[in-house]
């Protein structure tokens, strides 16, 4: 009779530990993996984001050429790829500066000197060839083209839209939630460890049935996590979402199953872990059985 409770003691105790590793991992998910710049860095080079947006201005330029008649050389020979990579790092940037609390608004801006320049220089050309005054509408018209050119590009090159989060005031809340994020990792690691303990606890006068019980936790939460992020993956479930824009498409889409493959990854490291915990059992039950 007493070995009922005793056994109910470490099936309740292993649900605990189960849920308390699935938390630890999530958790663990979000801040190295989630809310991390490398990660955003890896999405942008398997997406190809930097070529998307490249040949979306490239796009823009050539049509806004046949309606303002300024070749779109004008822009491109400074906007080139490395320039667009460094906009869309510089924007995941800036925008984690400010969810950790480095900064006090989101600023994203690039550096335009050369652009402004290269589009200077065409105006003042094509004035000294037309006999154009460069009065107060020249400039006006100059500083039009400059402003909209840069809006255009600032858009184009925020692939995740952190502006627009940071205008509608949700990075503002994300914010919120981040500050807490090291202390839920602490705790749902503290739990995990002194759930652990109360396991071998139970379990000291047949410390046998420890590496059983605890392998039986990590098997099980791996599982748990593991089979949802498999079912994602194989059919493809972010491709059924309704995003118009190709670029933006790409971005999310990405970065979703970028995060779900790294959820995976740990989900089968640790059941791997309760596979090595019951071959643990399973061998010191063989030596305990050639002993007697």
């Amino acid at each position: 009779m007493k070995r009922i409770p005793h056994y109910f003691l470490n099936v309740l105790f292993t649900l605990f530990l189960v849920f308390s590793l699935i938390c630890t991992e999530m958790t663990l998910l979000v801040q190295r993996s989630a809310l991390n710049v490398n990660m955003f860095h890896v999405v942008v080079q398997q997406e190809g984001l930097t070529d998307k947006a490249y040949d979306k201005l490239e796009t823009y330029f050539k049509t806004r050429a046949n309606s303002t008649g300024i070749p779109e050389a004008v822009f491109l020979r400074v906007v080139d790829k490395e320039m667009i990579y460094n906009g869309i790092m510089e924007s995941v940037t800036q925008s984690f500066e400010y969810l950790n609390g480095n900064t006090s608004e989101y600023q994203f801006t690039m550096d335009f000197t050369e652009m402004e320049q290269s589009v200077t220089e065409f105006f003042e050309e094509y004035a000294d060839v037309n006999g154009y005054q460069k009065d107060d509408i020249y400039q006006e018209k100059l500083t039009a083209v400059i402003e909209e050119s840069e809006k255009e590009i600032l858009f184009v090159v925020d692939n995740f839209k952190f502006t627009m989060l940071y205008e509608k005031g949700w990075l503002a809340k994300l914010r919120q939630v981040v500050g807490y994020l090291n202390v839920a990792v602490t705790v749902c690691l503290a739990v995990t460890i002194v759930l652990a303990v109360i396991i071998v606890f139970l379990n000291k006068k047949k410390m046998i049935n420890i590496p059983y019980w605890l392998g039986l936790s990590a098997f099980t939460a791996g599982v748990l996590v593991s089979v949802p992020c498999f079912w994602v993956t194989h059919t493809n479930y972010f491709s059924g979402f309704v995003v118009t824009d190709p670029q933006i498409f790409s971005a999310v889409v990405g970065y979703l199953n970028l995060l779900v493959n790294r959820a995976f990854v740990m989900a089968v490291v640790t059941i791997c872990i309760g596979i090595v915990g019951f071959g643990g059992f399973g061998a010191l039950c063989l030596f305990q059985r050639t002993e007697e």
